[in-house]
């Protein structure tokens, strides 16, 4: 699977789950082994990250031989986000393999209670 690009939003103040779904020729990846890293910036080349999540930490592969990455926040987490546009990639680790598996922009609904 290259690389796709997919923008999604976020709630301000409201629990955040989205499910990434690995595979190779439409057959789950076995991520057995691997870690996963999910960062977003307020531009490519910005030192300044918005979301830096990692496992443990909002990102999660709960049954590694499904290819499923689960990304959660929790609506105190999401009530400290403050930015109007990040851009984010998805990457997964397994030693010294990296692979950027999605990329796009993320958008923050702010909320207003």
């Amino acid at each position: 699977m290259a690389k796709k690009r997919h923008d999604f939003t976020i709630e301000q103040g409201s629990t955040f789950h989205k499910t990434v779904t690995y595979l190779a020729a439409n057959v789950p990846v076995d991520l057995t082994g691997y870690t996963a890293t999910l960062v977003a910036r307020h531009s490519p080349s910005s030192a300044v990250k918005d979301l830096d999540l990692s496992i443990g930490s909002g990102i999660s592969i709960p049954a590694p031989l499904t290819g499923v990455i689960e990304i959660d926040l929790t609506a105190a987490q999401t009530a400290v986000l403050d930015f109007k546009k990040s851009y984010y990639e998805l990457v997964i680790i397994n030693g010294a393999y990296k692979k950027r598996l999605l990329q796009g922009r993320v958008f923050l609904s702010y909320g207003v209670s």
